[in-house]
């Protein structure tokens, strides 16, 4: 150390205890963390505290859960941005496939396959060719739990009433996706409590282009018909009609018929399913009466301390005699 004369004065220390240079460091730090959360999106909301300066007005039960449910609404912003750039790498993944991809190139299907079921197929690049567009969307349900469940019960509510069943807008297949889907929502297994109203149910709908194109690859379809088991079945059968019926093996034939039986049954169902609905709300119309019959009307009850008009047949009086 360099000897000094005056250490008291040749030297500045800082004096710790100014408020006044305290009070600025704290505005400082309280700065500095705003704009960490703006760059991160996580403050107080998402680690579960209550921001400070709004405890008195977020001290309750409802209160709390509202702000959170509208905290978790900001990674859907990160999701955005997360998409937009996978949409990207995809496009130009297809750009390359469709300069480089070779004339037949043999590719291995993930997953978990049927034993007679050939894991491998061969793809041509003109099955590639063309301009496509790739999407992946984003939105408040991806995030929020709370808001999927409230979404879904609304939907519930709407979806499953009698005049949507007999309308035949909502049908056992699509109940019963509602409330597979909702019981997911709540973190729950539905396949514990559900049973499909038939095989196949909880799998993705597929529609007739869908099935012809698999049955043409030699694989069963699988999964509920988009467009109601009717409509799929008229676009199957048209399907026979054409010429590129010809061109089917007699497997995939074997394969088309016993599809078409399935969609037969499952739309014998659905048509035995709207007959009952119906009845049931002819029967609920009449009121359990014959048609042309006309219920009896019941007497008018009287209020309290109120006499009833002897008059009227039930009153006991010169009109029951």
């Amino acid at each position: 150390m360099a000897p000094l004369n005056d250490p008291r004065n040749d030297v500045n220390f800082p004096d710790i205890g100014n408020p006044q240079a305290m009070a600025q460091a704290l505005n400082l730090f309280t700065v500095a963390g705003q704009w960490a959360e703006k760059l991160s999106l996580v403050g107080d909301l998402q680690l579960g505290r209550v921001p400070a300066g709004k405890s008195s007005a977020l001290r309750t039960l409802g209160g709390v859960q509202t702000i959170l449910a509208q905290g978790e609404a900001r990674p859907e912003r990160i999701l955005r941005r997360f998409f937009m750039g996978v949409t990207e790498i995809w496009r130009q993944m297809h750009e390359l496939n469709q300069h480089f991809f070779p004339a037949e190139k043999q590719i291995r299907i993930s997953g978990v396959l049927e034993p007679t079921q050939d894991p491998y197929q061969s793809v041509r690049d003109t099955d590639i060719k063309g301009r496509f567009d790739f999407d992946f969307k984003a939105n408040v349900l991806n995030a929020s739990k709370l808001a999927l469940q409230q979404g879904l019960r609304e939907l519930m509510g709407i979806y499953v009433s009698p005049l949507a069943i007999e309308a035949g807008i909502s049908t056992p297949e699509t109940i019963y996706r509602l409330l597979r889907d909702f019981g997911k929502a709540l973190g729950q297994d539905p396949d514990a409590y559900l049973q499909e109203p038939f095989p196949g149910a909880s799998k993705p709908p597929i529609l007739a282009e869908e099935a012809i194109t698999m049955i043409m690859d030699s694989q069963m379809p699988e999964g509920p018909p988009m467009e109601g088991a009717p409509a799929h079945l008229q676009k199957l059968q048209a399907f026979t009609e054409v010429d590129e019926f010809g061109f089917l093996t007699p497997d995939q034939v074997k394969l088309f018929q016993l599809y078409m039986e399935e969609i037969a049954r499952q739309a014998r169902a659905a048509q035995q399913q709207t007959a009952l609905a119906e009845a049931a709300g002819d029967t609920n119309t009449n009121g359990g009466e014959a048609p042309g019959e006309t219920p009896e009307m019941a007497p008018p009850m009287a209020n309290q301390n109120e006499l009833i008009d002897e008059s009227l047949p039930t009153a006991g009086g010169g009109g029951s005699q």
